[in-house]
């Protein structure tokens, strides 16, 4: 089968494309359902005002995203969109991928999937030695190492990677040039000129609590493989994993001793299928025994100079009573898209669509794992 050929985007598309997937609830789901339904980024910013009801949303003006187009350039930063042939094949797998990736460094390490490394930030000097070990051992590989520039295991798996010049990748929360933890300043740097730094946020987004987790399925997104090394009960690391196991990814979890408090997430890990991590070996063999990747949610392609989008299903406009239905069947409990959609005897994708637009309207949270509940306030 003759692979696409992609054309760059023209600016005044790539501008409609970024105005409508920077507007304030939008988000990656909802951003492929207004194309869907509306056929075109510049439709759907005519008609998304009639569908959001919320009075804090807001749409980018022209300018303003003229403004951080330009500044991506004035930067060195790539802006890389869905729609664009740098873009990851491994992200166009995912349910909810980025529409854009702003980029600093070598694109060319976004062609082939890696090893997500992650683990606890206050991980132990043991786990600092280990990872330099697993680093060197998966060197002749050639696959780019992928982590998220956190303080402690992500730490070491850049500076592992780096003094033995293995490919790396740093996932980072906010936007670009916006480094947090600010120790690892410098750290940043040498990835951007040595290997690669991205985020889905705007040039400008201070790093924040919820922006961990859209980050932490980046990082297992671009990745075959996710390794976590030491993780406690809480530690973001495991959201990381379940990402990974929910995106058909190779889970592996490095052991711990029972008592050590960092140790109980991965351990946790083990007892549920993650495959046991004892030496890079244990990732080179499993290489090959890949399951099939799920078809990607969403595509595009270039017919002349047209960008062309999937036809809209029947289903994309949801019955007026299913709303009404949904708010009753949503809790404060996160609760699985099939399983809703089973109880209601209705169609997914129709739940699907209309959960996009309550979201959009703040009546629905998505919550990992394909579930969504009840804002809090419903419940007051």
């Amino acid at each position: 089968m003759n692979s696409l050929v992609f054309q760059p985007l023209p600016f005044e598309l790539k501008l409609d494309y970024l105005r409508l997937s920077r507007t304030e609830h939008v988000g990656s789901i909802g951003f492929f359902y207004l194309l869907k339904r509306f056929g075109s980024p510049k439709e759907a910013l005519k008609k998304l005002p009639a569908i959001i009801t919320r009075k804090d949303t807001r749409i980018p003006s022209i300018e303003e995203i003229s403004r951080e187009i330009l500044l991506h350039e004035k930067k060195g930063f790539q802006l890389i969109s869905y729609f664009q042939p740098e873009y990851p094949s491994a992200l166009r797998e995912l349910r909810d991928p980025p529409p854009f990736l702003s980029t600093y460094g070598d694109l060319n390490l976004l062609q082939e999937k890696g090893v997500g490394m992650v683990g606890s930030r206050s991980a132990s000097q043991a786990s600092e030695v280990f990872v330099h070990k697993l680093v060197l051992g998966l060197k002749a590989e050639g696959y780019p190492i992928i982590s998220g520039l956190a303080r402690g295991i992500d730490t070491w798996v850049h500076q592992a990677c780096l003094e033995n010049n293995v490919p790396t990748i740093a996932v980072v929360a906010g936007g670009l040039g916006n480094v947090y933890p600010l120790e690892n300043k410098q750290l940043y740097e040498t990835i951007g000129q040595k290997g690669l730094v991205l985020s889905e946020d705007p040039l400008g987004s201070v790093p924040q609590a919820s922006l961990f987790p859209k980050r932490n399925r980046i990082i297992s997104g671009l990745s075959w493989a996710v390794a976590v090394i030491e993780a406690g009960v809480k530690s973001g690391a495991l959201l990381t994993a379940k990402y990974g196991a929910e995106q058909g990814r190779t889970v592996f979890a490095a052991p711990g001793h029972p008592l050590d408090l960092r140790c109980k997430g991965s351990n946790q890990l083990l007892k549920e299928g993650a495959l046991f991590l004892e030496s890079a070996q244990d990732i080179i063999q499993e290489r090959f025994q890949q399951r099939p990747a799920p078809n990607t949610l969403f595509s595009a392609h270039e017919d002349g100079d047209e960008y062309e989008i999937d036809e809209p299903s029947s289903d994309l406009c949801p019955q007026a009573d299913l709303f009404q239905q949904l708010q009753q069947a949503l809790s404060f409990i996160p609760t699985s898209i099939p399983e809703i959609a089973l109880h209601l005897k209705a169609s997914e994708l129709q739940v699907r669509n209309a959960l996009v637009e309550m979201e959009l309207n703040g009546q629905v949270i998505r919550y990992p794992g394909d579930c969504v509940m009840a804002p809090a306030q419903e419940f007051a």
